[in-house]
């Protein structure tokens, strides 16, 4: 199902508007994320790779001035 989405690209993650920042930022996970957004997929590859570089933790934005 999944790879039939997007067979062209050949991607391994496809994330729609700005979900993919939830992800980076640690606020939740792909798998959490997917749960909740059908259009958000990903293969166990990358499933893998963004439990390793993008933990969930609390995280925040500090202003600078």
């Amino acid at each position: 199902k999944q790879e039939t989405m997007m067979p062209e690209f050949g991607a391994d993650a496809a994330f729609p508007y700005h979900y993919f920042l939830n992800v980076l930022f640690g606020h939740r996970s792909a798998a959490e994320l997917q749960r909740v957004m059908p259009e958000v997929w990903f293969n166990r590859k990358a499933a893998l790779m963004f439990d390793a570089l993008f933990p969930v933790k609390p995280s925040g934005i500090v202003p600078l001035s």
